[in-house]
């Protein structure tokens, strides 16, 4: 059968290899590293973006308080000129757009400074998945080295051959639907921070409008604090939208963010009146009914569809497995027992001490995730 003399010491370790490294792709953890590594690239395309839109943010901001540090200045002249009442009327004018331009370059610090976290976030689970998947290599190498030591380079029976050709496509099935899970779990784990900081920026839009307007202070520190649940809650909603951007969602589409965004940008102008107030107000409760839907949506897909179809997937692989370990191991029998040695391994056994190890890994994955 092969060069290599077969002792139950090398069944041993070819079980030993065999259970780490199917413990190891049980995590998934090569795709989740590519996922990462094709998600930070995305990301930092992002940042490079939004460094300029604040860039443009800044500048923008600037004009701003240059025209209304003008009008004041020359205020006696043009007043003089124009008239109190008009004066007064361009004076306002400035001073919104002066008062919208800030708020713009507030909410593009903070788009720039969660983007940035962002990416942090990414490259420390890269740090922790690449000695993984390098150690999950190493392991493989070590197996294909000692079955082509055993087997000479060869399979051990064209049973073997068509198992482990079935089980390399079963593998990939089940990593694909793996990282399927993985994404629509972290969508909707995003998707309902989304869901909690727009419901707490509709609950304050609305306390803000029963304050007397007299009450600036408070009416901007409220206003402030909607604004940044609500620039938070977009970031969320753009962010679920990039883990699956190939699925078409039913609701909180591209559309429905940008109306969102323009709102956000107006909140210091639009706390002022009563009606723009309350079209603000429709605006924020809408999308957080929407984003609910949504959440909802997200769970029966889940449910229904998504872990589904990795227990389906799961269960063949593991099917798959536990016949080919049965093959390679009932070949090696043979080979000791025909050198005049003696095998008193039970393949079924030794796969049901790992399938208990196995389940105990997936459970508590899904406690982590």
């Amino acid at each position: 059968m092969g060069d290599k003399k077969i002792t139950m010491e090398t069944i041993q370790t070819y079980v030993r290899l065999d259970n780490e490294i199917h413990m190891m792709e049980i995590k998934n953890i090569r795709k989740s590293l590519k996922m990462k590594e094709d998600q930070l690239k995305d990301v930092q395309q992002t940042e490079s973006q939004l460094k300029t839109h604040y860039k443009e943010c800044q500048d923008k901001t600037k004009k701003e308080k240059a025209d209304v540090d003008d009008l004041t200045g020359k205020g006696g002249q043009i007043q003089a000129s124009l008239g109190k009442a008009k004066f007064d009327q361009q004076m306002s004018k400035e001073q919104a757009e002066y008062l919208e331009a800030l708020n713009k370059e507030e909410l593009a610090k903070k788009d720039l400074e969660g983007i940035t976290k962002q990416i942090q976030d990414i490259q420390a689970e890269i740090k922790n998945l690449t000695p993984e998947v390098e150690k999950l290599d190493k392991l493989v190498a070590e197996q294909e080295e000692l079955l082509s030591s055993i087997f000479k380079g060869d399979y051990g029976s064209q049973k073997e051959n068509e198992l482990e050709s079935k089980m390399d496509m079963l593998v990939e099935k089940r990593n694909r639907v793996g990282v399927a899970k993985y994404k629509w779990t972290n969508g909707k784990v995003l998707l309902q921070h989304a869901v909690n900081q727009l419901a707490y920026a509709v609950k304050k839009w609305d306390e803000l409008g029963k304050l007397d307007k007299s009450d600036t202070k408070t009416m901007y520190t409220m206003a402030t604090e909607a604004r940044n649940n609500l620039s938070a809650a977009i970031q969320n909603l753009q962010n679920t939208q990039k883990y699956l951007s190939n699925i078409q969602f039913p609701y909180c589409k591209e559309d429905e963010i940008k109306t969102l965004q323009k709102a956000t940008a107006n909140v210091y102008i639009d706390m002022m009146t009563t009606d723009r107030h309350k079209h603000a107000l429709n605006c924020f409760s809408v999308t957080h009914k929407r984003s609910y839907a949504l959440l909802q949506w997200f769970d029966s897909v889940l449910t229904s569809v998504i872990e589904k179809d990795f227990r389906s997937a799961s269960d063949e692989e593991r099917e798959c497995s536990k016949q080919l370990r049965i093959e390679r191991l009932r070949l090696m029998k043979e080979s000791v027992e025909k050198d005049g040695g003696t095998c008193n391994l039970d393949a079924s056994k030794s796969f049901t001490r790992h399938l208990s190890q196995e389940r105990d890994l997936i459970k508590t994955t899904q406690l982590l995730t």
